[in-house]
């Protein structure tokens, strides 16, 4: 696993950056990564439905995830 400026965690934060930026084809994204999208794309306002059609995430997956989003405002 590579590691440097661009990565969090083992998480690829330029990919996940291209697959919030809504520019182009969303890469493949781990598990890991696809959490870290769900949550930069609930702090800029994307709804659910833009968020499942851009990940490929089921709707359990998302709501839950933004779950936590919420929680982790509320703090």
């Amino acid at each position: 696993m590579m590691y440097g400026d661009t990565w969090d965690n083992g998480v690829d934060l330029a990919a996940v950056e291209r697959a919030v930026s809504m520019r182009g084809a969303c890469p493949p994204l781990t598990m890991p990564e696809q959490r870290r999208a769900v949550h930069e794309m609930t702090k800029t306002g994307m709804s659910e439905a833009v968020i499942r059609s851009r990940l490929g995430l089921s709707e359990r997956t998302v709501r839950g995830w933004r779950r936590e989003v919420r929680a982790s405002l509320h703090e």
